[in-house]
Formats: C-alpha cells, structure tokens, sequence
C-alpha cells in the first residue's frame, strides 16, 4: 500500500504544479490584456534587457576564450624560437616568427584589456516575475506573426 500512497501524492503533487503553472501563465497573459501598449513595451523592455546581457555574457566568454588562445600562441611562438636541436629554423622562417610574435604579444594586450573593460561594467539585469517572464513568452508569441526573429530571455 505504500508505493500506491506514493504514486498518490506524486500525482497530486504534479496535479498542484501544472495548476500553479496554468495560473502563472494566465496570469502574465492577463498582464498583457489589461495592460496595453504600455505593459507591452515594459515586457518587450525587460526582455531587451535581458537578451543585450545574454549576448554579452557570451562575448565575455569568448574573448575570455580568445585570451587563453593568445596565450598558447605567444607561448608556442616563443617556444619554437627558443628551442635547439634538430633541423634548426631558416633565417627567412626566424625572421617571420620574430615578426609575428610582436603582432600576437600586441593583440594579446588588446584582447585582455577588452575582456576587462567588458567584465569591469556590465549592467544589471532586470528583476523579472513568472508573470512576466510568461508575459514575455506570449508577447514573442504575438511579434512571430510581425516576422520577428527575437526569441525571448525567459529568466535567468
């Protein structure tokens, strides 16, 4: 009898979900409705927001990834220039390493100091509610019939 009490409370417990679930999305759909082009443009704001630090958060990322991959060519440049034995490097071959290093070494720099300056000043995020991250979610709805291609940023 105890697996089926189990299974009895799971379900309910999964019933009260879905309910709390419709509720906070009629919820955010009514926000909408009562609201107007006012809430609207709030939504699409908060949502705006939300995307501009999505995307930043991934560049930040990558020039983060950018860095390490400088890194391991200046690294590697210096390695080959410094390294003896074997077929030594021609004068031509040298030269162009010599070169390039200083060029790596240099956007290495750049690319540091753009992460950091990215990292340094990111804004906040909105606070957003269920509500309205399924106000959100419906307003895209709404905007794929005007051909837009901007999913939304539910939460974060």
């Amino acid at each position: 009898m105890n697996f089926m009490s189990g299974l009895g409370d799971s379900l309910n417990s999964g019933v009260e979900s879905a309910k709390t679930r419709v509720a906070t999305a009629q919820a955010g759909k009514k926000m909408l409705d009562e609201g107007g082009p006012t809430k609207e443009a709030e939504i699409y704001a908060l949502n705006a927001m939300r995307a501009a630090r999505s995307e930043d958060d991934k560049l930040t990322k990558q020039l983060n990834d950018e860095v390490k991959s400088y890194e391991e060519a200046v690294k590697s440049i210096k390695k080959a220039l410094a390294t003896s034995g074997g077929t030594p490097l021609t004068p031509a071959r040298k030269a162009e390493l010599a070169t390039l290093l200083k060029a790596y070494e240099k956007r290495l720099a750049n690319v540091k100091e753009a992460a950091r300056a990215l990292a340094a000043v990111k804004p906040p995020l909105p606070k957003t509610t269920p509500e309205e991250d399924d106000a959100c979610a419906i307003l895209w709805v709404k905007l794929i019939g005007k051909k837009t291609d901007k999913p939304p940023i539910m939460s974060s």
